[in-house]
């Protein structure tokens, strides 16, 4: 089987290096023994050393590196051309409201739709929301065979945007050597993931952190990870007269990344709207507690008071609260943290890849 993924993230990627692009490597590189070839098409951005080979998956990045929106509005055009340029036997497609990609036709294709973002994006986007709110449906309700990462995501398509698709639900994974490090705790909150100020909350998480100031003005919030919002967050920061508080880290990966989930009291995610979120079940498989937001994704991902809280998206004062209530309360802490770990057990990388490969095999057996 050749197997074509379109999708415009990538780890690599300065402007996202999300959650999806985690999962896409993740499962493409536990699918090369299987497949007889696997290219992604992804966006183009400074500094990827070009397409070519990487882990023995072919890697295309057609569109602009010059700039964020650049890149975006270049690769949808660029990728329906190099779609009709190759061979495949299946086209995989992480669905996104801002590069609406119509596959050739008669070609069998798996959407994977992260995250429902309907009337979130004219919130975040009063009037340039429109065209990608309208996009959002035209590409869900485009396809026949949808992978979702949550069972949130799979009711929000059924109900409102293609009733009509086999949709499979598979969460996003973990790499199994996490569940083996030996977690400490060195005092710190973590904030781990892209610096994109809407979705992520990270507004609403340094609102939360300044009020409590007073009473826990010993504690350290880490900041790792890079995007397009990161001056606006640094901004924000020295705003609100906490710069002494905060230590931003940049992008960490690997060890680093590791290290950091080993050693913090807890992880704190404050996203207005998610998927099945990444960092949570990482930070579970280490041991730590995870305060996320009462959303899709979010509820599916973190059992709220036995793997971690979950505040009001949007709220500061209800994170706040979340948050002291982990710093006072040790006891409920490692709680949380335990059970997070033998949750993680279910969610493995290579779990994730054989159920994936299921459906592909499925949908090219049917096509």
């Amino acid at each position: 089987m050749r197997i074509v993924h379109v999708i415009y993230d990538d780890v690599g990627n300065p402007w996202l290096g999300g959650g999806g692009a985690t999962r896409a490597w993740a499962v493409n590189r536990r699918l090369l023994d299987r497949a007889d070839e696997i290219t992604m098409i992804c966006g183009n951005y400074p500094g990827h050393g070009g397409a070519g080979q990487c882990e023995g998956i072919r890697v295309l990045r057609p569109g602009s590196d010059r700039s964020y929106l650049r890149s975006r509005l270049s690769f949808t055009r660029r990728a329906e051309a190099l779609l009709k340029s190759l061979d495949y036997d299946l086209m995989v497609q992480d669905a996104s409201a801002f590069h609406p990609i119509d596959p050739p036709a008669g070609t069998p294709t798996v959407g994977i739709v992260h995250h429902i973002l309907g009337r979130a994006l004219l919130r975040k986007f009063p009037v340039a929301g429109v065209l990608p709110y309208w996009w959002e449906h035209r590409i869900v309700g485009g396809f026949t065979d949808i992978i979702a990462d949550a069972a949130a995501v799979r009711e929000h398509i059924r109900d409102g945007y293609n009733s009509e698709a086999s949709v499979d639900v598979i969460p996003n994974g973990v790499d199994a050597e996490l569940l083996e490090v030996d977690p400490v705790e060195d005092g710190t909150i973590l904030f781990l993931g892209r610096l994109e100020i809407y979705q992520k909350g990270i507004d609403v998480l340094l609102d939360a952190f300044a009020r409590l100031g007073a009473l826990h003005a010993d504690r350290t919030l880490v900041v790792a990870g890079s995007g397009k919002d990161e001056q606006k967050v640094r901004a924000a920061v020295r705003r609100l007269g906490i710069q002494e508080r905060v230590r931003f880290e940049g992008r960490v990966e690997g060890a680093a990344k590791v290290e950091w989930l080993r050693r913090c009291l807890f992880c704190v995610m404050p996203s207005r709207y998610e998927g099945w979120p990444v960092v949570a079940i990482e930070a579970g498989a280490c041991a730590k507690a995870v305060i996320g937001t009462r959303i899709d994704g979010f509820r599916d991902a973190v059992l709220e008071d036995e793997t971690g809280l979950l505040a009001e998206a949007g709220d500061a004062a209800s994170l706040a609260t979340c948050i002291e209530r982990l710093l006072c309360d040790e006891a409920a802490r490692r709680r949380m943290g335990a059970n997070g770990r033998e949750r993680a057990r279910e969610f493995t990388w290579d779990h994730v890849a054989e159920q994936q490969w299921a459906v592909y095999q499925r949908v090219v057996g049917s096509g």
